[in-house]
């Protein structure tokens, strides 16, 4: 998916534009993956007559809009903002959002009825008494990322395979209605629905039409058990169905939000919008009193009588009434009878209700399921003395009172029970693997300590079902709410639980493992043990794609989001450990080692500078080591030989991931190859120290190639310097701790392909590119930047020290002798001297120059000689100019300043004849002072020449002047001739 485009508009106000960049800040991560493109007026748009065009096209491709308000943001970009407000009215797809930057006026509020304000409090702004307000940024961030997220990539979420597998657990046991309940609010397709209501229909009804049956049969156990039976065949043929009906789900029939519906729903992963409403599924016993056979005559009337009461009580829904009448029967005549213990178990359940029995084992004493466990317990236990009663004493099963509809009832209580709990349960809000353990969440971890308590309670009094234990094994084994049991590595190689609380949850967990253990079926398979731990696998997954989305998301530091997976990690060891006799048990080690391996979420293993194989070490700060944990789940998992081939396994998966990284940290940095900063160049001297790796891993030349490349100056960056014409490695790389000499010279050694004078040669050839460019960026004149030219004509020396190539020599030789930016040389007396610096300067350019005579080659005196004369015509060429500029063509507009400034040039003239003998030289003082030029520096008075009067104001005598100049002239002719 491409970037998402966002387009920043603020005032010009400093303010503004600090929070603008404190913004970009907060999705600093989500631009530098390319996941978001930030524009603004700074950035992208130019002023001119083109900006409105480059806006109207910006904004055309921008998917978000931002608009810093403030109270001089209309002022200052009124323009821009009704471009916005035009364009972005019009397209109803994009996302207008505005965030005060800081106070602004209410009818600049009022204008923004077309777009939305970022954060919730409209009061809020990004900058407080000039300070940034961090708060304010991180919300506004966060706020914005949430909107990004569901743009770039949704959440993850279950697929329809998971659905229809998390279903089919959720509809074990019995659990018939619920899953009815939440099917119905994901299926969308009237047929479907119509077919699922008729399932409905046929549960509720068969069960209500069996209910007022069995309370008007009389004592007729093989009429009672026939229509238990009939039920029972009803319960399974709808269930059935109902699997039928799972299986056939496809996406087409479902609504596009079912695996939000799903979530909140099925696995409590945010308050369900309405409670469903209890359905339990009673029975009420026969009419029929069982009077038990032990009892003597007058206790036989009392009881038949007590029992009829509590039964009338019971029938109009006097349930407090009825538990009284149980009650006098087991104190006062026979405390040993399954029928009157059903009976108590009803009465007090009803009497109660499973929402407050749940609450007062949570927030109470827990009187009420004890109560119910009691209850419940007793009735078992009397229920299985009966059958070896009646064989014992050949007692007739008419006259015993063991019940046919107990063992429904206990269960469809424990079915209640279980579901209030579960509803409290998912009310308690916290991840154990996100959140941190505080003093405030004390409360919520003893409600689940209840919770976990009354789970067990339930399956241990009321109802041997595993369903029962979901919470418990969930919450023990690390995926629900808190952190409980520890799976250390000893140096033995084994694991062992330890509690991390002084909650005993390992104890709890071995009676969960001994029950699990002790489960089978009637084919003596583990059905029930395989289903609670396909339920628990799905929470661990849950849990782990869950850090994933909030790393996305919270943009969460490596080591936090390191510690999180360690933490889930347990949480799929202690589950491994508790399901030991189930089918594929090693699925729930699956994540762990895929993980360690580097195939998910994170770097485990890296390579030390040698190449070597290593753990990563922020793994070893947390206390985790990832070799011996692996090692250890290959060997639970049975996919372990010995160490050396899982090392050449890892090492090439460990390979293709860090080559890979290294490969995206590169192509960033190139892709910002025009706009580089320090960080980027710490992120380059990362990528060459990973291609060293890489090489020394693999032995693989092409990333030593790239290396060289690189340090060459053929690809991002500069790493050397010149210092006395010597190279030396870049200040900011070795601050950075990265000499590049020293790792230019491995690679060199290493790829024999490329020698080192190619690599002088085009060291030196990179560096003249940035001479170049630097040079060519001043302005010709320039005085302040003096230094900085002399600087540059030092390295263009130091290029060519390192690799004699004329260039070098010919730029240098351009500007001292060209004078091609500023003018470094000037004459007086035949000698050369310096020219008039306006500042000081940190070289002599007479060094400079004497270095570029001695490297020219040929005769240095003749070079000499050379480079004099064009200074000679450079000078004698200024006085042209001048003279030109500052006299003007009409004599009667000369006056003494004219004729000082002609004085001071002649005698300019003089010194550069005198460095380059040329007579061209004195041709304008000669012309100027025979008369024939622009200045009158003689009076004719009658065929007589007299010294003007003005030049006496100068001390000026034009004859003696003009006959030292023609002297100058005969005497150079005369040694010309001579010669």
């Amino acid at each position: 998916m491409t970037a998402v485009s966002i387009f920043l508009s603020y005032s010009k106000n400093e303010y503004d534009k600090k929070a603008g960049v404190n913004l970009k800040k907060s999705l600093f991560h989500l631009s530098n993956r390319g996941k978001v493109s930030i524009q603004d007026r700074d950035s992208e748009i130019t002023g001119g007559v083109e900006i409105e065009d480059t806006l109207r096209y910006t904004l055309k491709e921008a998917q978000i809009v931002i608009i810093l308000l403030s109270h001089d943001y209309l002022s200052d970009v009124e323009k821009e903002f009704d471009l916005i407000k035009d364009i972005t009215s019009k397209d109803r797809q994009k996302k207008v959002l505005f965030i005060k930057s800081r106070q602004c006026d209410s009818d600049i509020v009022s204008e923004l009825s077309w777009g939305r304000f970022l954060l919730h409090d409209e009061n809020k702004v990004l900058f407080v008494d000039k300070e940034v307000d961090q708060e304010a940024i991180s919300e506004a961030g966060i706020a914005l990322r949430k909107i990004l997220a569901d743009i770039l990539e949704p959440p993850p979420q279950i697929d329809l395979a998971q659905l229809v597998s998390s279903l089919l657990v959720f509809s074990a046991e019995n659990n018939i209605n619920s899953t009815i309940s939440l099917l119905k609010k994901i299926v969308k397709a009237p047929p479907e629905l119509k077919q699922l209501k008729q399932l409905e229909i046929d549960y509720v009804d068969g069960f209500r039409k069996f209910g007022n049956v069995t309370s008007k049969l009389s004592n007729k156990e093989e009429q009672l058990g026939e229509k238990i039976k009939s039920w029972r065949e009803n319960q399974n043929r709808i269930q059935e169905e109902l699997k039928k009906f799972i299986h056939g789900l496809r996406t087409q029939i479902l609504k596009e939000n079912w695996q939000q519906i799903y979530s909140a729903e099925a696995y409590g992963l945010e308050e369900a919008k309405e409670e469903a409403q209890a359905f339990y599924n009673l029975f009420t016993p026969a009419d029929e009193i069982k009077i038990p056979f032990n009892l003597k005559d007058e206790d036989k009337q009392r009881y038949k009588r007590l029992f009829y009461q509590c039964q009338d009580a019971f029938a109009v829904d006097d349930f407090e009434e009825a538990y009284k009448f149980a009650n006098r029967i087991k104190s006062a005549i026979e405390p040993e009878s399954a029928q009157l213990y059903e009976y108590l178990l009803l009465t007090y359940f009803k009497m109660k209700q499973p929402e407050q029995i749940i609450l007062n084992a949570l927030e109470g004493d827990g009187k009420y399921l004890k109560h119910i466990s009691l209850y419940a317990g007793r009735f078992k236990e009397i229920q299985e003395k009966l059958p070896q009663l009646v064989n014992e004493q050949k007692v007739s099963n008419q006259i015993t009172d063991r019940s046919l509809t107990g063992e429904d009832n206990t269960k469809s209580i424990a079915d209640s029970l279980f579901e209030a709990l579960r509803n409290q349960y998912t009310k308690i809000q916290f991840n154990h693997i996100i959140e941190e353990l505080k003093e405030e969440h004390a409360s919520k971890q003893e409600l689940i300590k209840k919770s976990i308590e009354s789970a067990l309670l339930i399956h241990r009094y009321t109802h041997n079902s595993l369903s029962f234990l979901d919470i418990a094994v969930n919450e023990l084994c690390g995926g629900g709410k808190f952190h409980w049991i520890e799976a250390e590595l000893h140096d033995g190689g084994t694991w062992h639980l330890r509690d991390v609380s002084s909650f005993n949850a390992v104890n709890r967990l071995d009676e969960i493992k001994a029950i699990i253990d002790g489960h089978r079926d009637r084919t003596g398979q583990f059905t029930q043990s395989n289903v609670l731990a396909d339920n628990l696998l799905f929470n661990l997954e849950l849990k782990y794609n869950e850090i994933r989305q909030k790393n996305i998301e919270t943009e969460v530091s490596s080591i936090e989001n390191r510690r999180r997976i360690i933490q889930c990690f347990n949480s799929f060891k202690v589950a491994f450990m508790t399901f030991e006799n189930i089918d594929n048990r090693q699925r729930f080690l699956k994540i762990p080692i895929d993980e360690l391996r580097g195939e998910k979420m994170m770097t485990w293993f890296t390579f030390n500078e040698d190449g070597r194989l290593v753990e990563e070490k922020e793994s070893r700060k947390l206390g985790f080591k990832a070799r011996e944990e692996l090692e250890q789940m290959l060997k639970a998992t049975g996919q372990y030989n010995k160490w050396s081939a899982e090392k050449n396994k890892l090492t090439k998966l460990t390979y293709n991931r860090f080559q890979s990284e290294t490969e995206e940290m590169f192509r960033r940095v190139r892709a910002k190859k025009d706009r580089l900063i320090i960080d980027d160049r710490k992120t380059m001297i990362e990528c060459m120290k990973r291609w060293k790796i890489c090489y020394k891993v693999f032995g693989d030349l092409q990333f030593v190639d790239h290396s060289v490349q690189e340090l060459i100056g053929n690809r991002l960056f500069q790493w050397f310097d010149f210092k006395d014409r010597t190279l030396i490695s870049n200040s900011d790389s070795v601050k950075l701790g990265f000499n590049p000499l020293d790792e230019l010279e491995f690679f060199l050694t290493e790829n024999q392909n490329f020698t080192k004078a190619e690599a002088r040669f085009n060291i030196a050839k990179n560096c003249f590119k940035i001479i170049l460019q630097a040079y060519e960026a001043i302005i010709r004149g320039s005085e302040n930047k003096r230094p900085e030219i002399l600087c540059l004509i030092e390295k263009a020396l130091a290029c060519h020290h390192l690799f004699k190539e004329v260039q070098y020599l010919k730029f240098v030789r351009d500007e001292l002798v060209g004078e091609k930016k500023l003018k470094w040389f000037d004459t007086k007396d035949g000698i050369l001297i310096h020219y008039a610096y306006k500042e000081p300067i940190s070289s002599d350019p007479f060094i400079l120059l004497k270095e570029l005579l001695a490297r020219q080659g040929g005769n240095e005196t003749e070079n000499k000689k050379d480079f004099e004369k064009a200074i000679a015509y450079n000078r004698h060429r200024d006085v042209l100019e001048e003279f030109d500029r500052e006299i003007s063509q009409i004599r009667s507009q000369q006056g003494p300043i004219e004729k000082l400034i002609a004085v001071r040039l002649f005698e300019k003239c003089e010194h550069c004849f005198k460095l380059c003998p040329d007579v061209n030289f004195l041709d304008l003082p000669i012309m100027e002072l025979e008369g024939r030029g622009r200045i009158r520096w003689f009076w004719n008075i009658f065929g007589w020449k007299i010294n003007a009067p003005s030049n006496l104001d100068i001390n000026f005598n034009y004859r003696k002047s003009l006959a030292r100049y023609k002297n100058l002239r005969e005497m150079y002719r005369k040694e010309t001739v001579s010669l």
